[in-house]
C-alpha cells in the first residue's frame, strides 16, 4: 500500500491509516515490525497502544487522533440473538453444558509462522482435551483468511469446526456471546469477549506472549494452569473481566457515546477541507508519472473508488465533503 501514499504525496493528496486491528504479541512485530512507522500524512488510531507504539518509532504525536475502536464499541453493546438452545443446534453441538470456544489464528505476523502455527496446533490440542476432562464443548473458530497448516490433523475428536460465515450463529459477537469462555494466542477476538464482559483466557504457546495479557486479561502458561482454568469454568466458577481505566485507554473504549465511524468521518472531512482541489486540477504535469505508477499497479485490483481517488482527486473529495455536510 505504500505505492498509494507515495502516489497520492506526487500528486498532493492527504494520506491517512486508519489501523484496522489491534496489536496481538509483541509491539515490536506490530504494523511490519520494530521500526517501521507509518508513511501517511495522518494516523487516526484505535488508543493509546496504537499511539505509543507509532511515537517510540518516532512518527509525530501531534498527526496521531485516537477515535476508538468500531468493532469494539460494537461488541460491548452486543446482546445475544440465538438462545443458547438455538446456538447449540446450529453448530451441532449436543447436550447443553459449557462451551470453549478457541480463536484460531494465521499467525502471519510473527518471527517465525510455521513455529509458531505448530504452536497452535498443539494448543488446539490440549485445550481439547482439558475441556473434555471439564465437561466443556469445544468450538474451534478459525480466522476468515485461508491459511494452511492451522489446524491439527485429525482434528480433536468432539471439537466442531465453526469457520465464519453469514450464519449468525458463527458470527463472532454472537460466538463470544454464547460462549463460557474465549481462549486464543491473541486473537482480538480476546479483547472483544473483554469488551463484553466475558471470560477470556490468554495462551502463552510456543514462546508467544499476548499482548493482550498486559491489560489484565488471564495468562495460561501452562498445561497445569489451562487445566484447573477450565475446570473452574466447568464448575460454573465464570470470572467475567471487568474493562480497567488502563484497558479502555489502550484500546480507545470511549464512554463519551460518540461512535469512531463518526469520528473517522469527522477527520477525513476536516482533512479534506485543507486539500487545493484549483491545484491538483491545475497540474497534470506532475500528476502525470504518478498516475502511470499507478496504473502499473492496477493489477492489484484496487477498488472503483481508490481509482476515483488517484484520477479524480477534485471529484472524490468533493465526494467526501459533501458526505460530511450530509451527516
Amino acid at each position: 500500500m505504500r505505492i498509494l501514499v507515495e502516489t497520492a504525496r506526487e500528486i498532493g493528496l492527504p494520506t491517512v491509516l486508519v489501523p484496522h486491528e489491534g496489536v496481538f504479541f509483541d509491539r515490536d512485530l506490530y504494523y511490519g515490525g520494530a521500526g517501521v512507522v507509518p508513511a501517511t500524512d495522518r494516523v487516526l488510531g484505535w488508543g493509546g497502544l496504537h499511539r505509543d507504539i507509532f511515537v517510540s518509532r518516532g512518527y509525530d504525536p501531534a498527526r496521531i487522533s485516537l477515535v476508538g475502536s468500531h468493532k469494539l464499541v460494537m461488541a460491548r453493546s452486543y446482546r445475544a440473538a440465538l438462545t443458547p438452545r438455538e446456538w447449540r443446534e446450529r453448530l451441532g453441538l449436543a447436550g447443553d453444558g459449557g462451551v470453549v470456544v478457541f480463536a484460531v489464528q494465521p499467525l502471519d505476523n510473527v518471527a517465525d509462522p510455521v513455529a509458531a502455527r505448530a504452536s497452535q496446533r498443539t494448543a488446539i490440542v490440549e485445550v481439547a482435551a482439558a475441556a473434555a476432562a471439564a465437561g466443556l464443548a469445544l468450538v474451534v473458530r478459525p480466522p476468515p483468511a485461508t491459511v494452511p497448516d492451522l489446524l491439527p490433523d485429525p482434528v480433536p475428536v468432539g471439537a466442531v469446526l465453526a469457520a465464519p460465515g453469514p450464519d449468525l450463529a458463527v458470527q463472532a459477537h454472537e460466538t463470544i456471546a454464547q460462549a463460557s469462555v474465549v481462549v486464543s494466542i491473541g486473537s482480538t477476538m480476546l479483547i472483544e469477549a473483554a469488551t463484553m464482559g466475558r471470560p477470556a483466557l490468554a495462551l502463552a504457546y510456543g514462546g508467544l506472549r499476548s499482548g493482550f495479557a498486559d491489560f489484565g486479561l488471564p495468562l495460561i502458561e501452562d498445561g497445569a494452569s489451562l487445566r484447573a482454568a477450565l475446570e473452574a469454568i466447568g464448575r460454573g466458577e465464570v470470572e467475567r473481566f471487568k474493562v480497567t481505566a488502563t484497558f479502555a485507554e489502550a484500546f480507545g473504549l470511549s464512554e463519551t457515546g460518540v461512535r469512531p465511524a463518526d469520528l473517522i468521518a469527522a477527520g477525513l472531512v476536516e482533512i479534506a477541507g485543507d486539500v487545493d482541489l484549483a491545484g491538483l486540477r491545475g497540474a497534470p504535469s506532475r500528476r502525470r508519472d504518478a498516475i502511470d505508477r499507478f496504473l502499473a499497479f492496477e493489477r492489484l485490483g484496487l477498488p472503483p473508488k481508490l481509482r476515483k481517488l488517484i484520477l479524480r482527486p477534485d471529484a472524490f473529495f468533493r465526494d467526501l465533503a459533501f458526505f460530511g455536510r450530509d451527516r
